[in-house]
């Protein structure tokens, strides 16, 4: 086995990509624990630490937390009293009961009405604490934070023992609406991956938004090219035609209190072209288009390496066999075929 050198390993960013990782987790458990998904954006987030290595660490990968999240804005800051955060201590009854029996409900005053913030701030560092003689552990009391009534108001939080992260889960129209764009472009990507199409085939997509009028139906129709941008698909609002071919797939799926109905129609038998598959990437080739006919093998070649951006070495065909394509086959009789690229 190769031995790594270890001179080449920096520090300062293995430590921050751990703090982004750990800003990551928490907010996703907020949006997991709320039921909004990653489509759906967040105005703000708030990520509160004592540390200002770390809070420099978040804000120099901010770019990429906004991105993973879907959140519009981020604040740092060390203090959480300007955030109305509070410490709360919340007993396990049963376990403090089993062990401390007629002393139990003197401690869980103590916890619930006089512990101080500094206490639980010692506590969560350490996992234990004395309380009225008696050593408390993180399996008996958990500590929770919570928002004071200043900014709590549609902030959700969550925690570990050093970092707060806050949420602003209200809900903005403008950021409702992008979210439900987003399901629908999702939609339409994965029919297309339904239907086997790479990303060079073409195909459009009919769709329909039911009941008619809904916000969904609206956002669909203000937002159409956005929607045709992101997923490379044509859309045509309304069904298809009663004299249609049959479609290469369809879905039909609930979104929010509406319900979106697609259907796609990838090229058919009128392509006249070669399937080339380059390991996990595969292209379509047209030997014929509206303008101008493929000119024979070296022309082929050409077309592979522009859409594979294989501009170095050599490369040769091979057919579903196994056997290398000649330079000197018609490719015409190659139409509709599948090929592997060999290098």
């Amino acid at each position: 086995l190769p031995k790594p050198d270890e001179s080449l390993i920096d520090e300062s960013v293995e430590r921050r990509v751990e703090v982004m990782r750990n800003v990551i987790d928490l907010v996703r458990l907020v949006r997991d624990r709320e039921g909004i998904a990653v489509k759906y954006p967040l105005k703000e987030m708030i990520v509160i630490n004592r540390d200002s290595q770390f809070l420099e660490d978040v804000k120099s990968l901010e770019h990429y937390i906004l991105l993973e999240l879907n959140v519009r804005k981020l604040t740092v800051s060390q203090d959480k009293h300007k955030y109305g955060i509070t410490l709360k201590a919340e007993p396990n009854f049963k376990i403090l009961g089993a062990r401390l029996k007629g002393e139990q409900k003197k401690v869980a005053d103590y916890l619930k009405n006089k512990v101080t913030e500094a206490e639980l701030e010692q506590f969560l560092l350490e996992g234990k604490l004395t309380v009225l003689g008696h050593e408390i552990t993180s399996e008996e009391v958990a500590v929770s934070y919570a928002a004071g009534s200043d900014q709590g108001h549609g902030y959700k939080t969550h925690s570990d023992a050093k970092t707060i992260v806050m949420a602003d889960t209200t809900e903005d129209e403008s950021l409702v609406e992008e979210g439900l764009c987003r399901e629908v472009t999702n939609r339409i990507q994965r029919l297309r991956k339904q239907a086997k199409l790479v990303s060079t085939d073409t195909a459009h997509v009919h769709l329909v938004v039911h009941p008619a009028g809904c916000q969904l139906d609206s956002v669909v129709v203000a937002k159409l090219k956005d929607i045709e941008s992101a997923t490379g698909t044509p859309v045509k609002l309304g069904a298809p035609g009663a004299g249609s071919k049959a479609p290469t797939a369809t879905s039909k799926s609930a979104v929010k209190d509406a319900e979106v109905e697609l259907w796609l129609f990838a090229e058919g038998d009128d392509f006249e072209g070669i399937t080339v598959v380059d390991g996990t990437k595969k292209v379509r080739i047209h030997l014929k288009t509206q303008n101008e006919q493929l000119d024979g093998y070296p022309g082929l070649l050409y077309h592979i390496r522009s859409a594979l951006d294989l501009w170095n070495g050599k490369v040769t065909l091979k057919d579903s066999n196994g056997e290398r394509v000649h330079p000197t086959v018609d490719i015409q009789s190659l139409a509709g075929k599948t090929l592997e690229l060999a290098r």
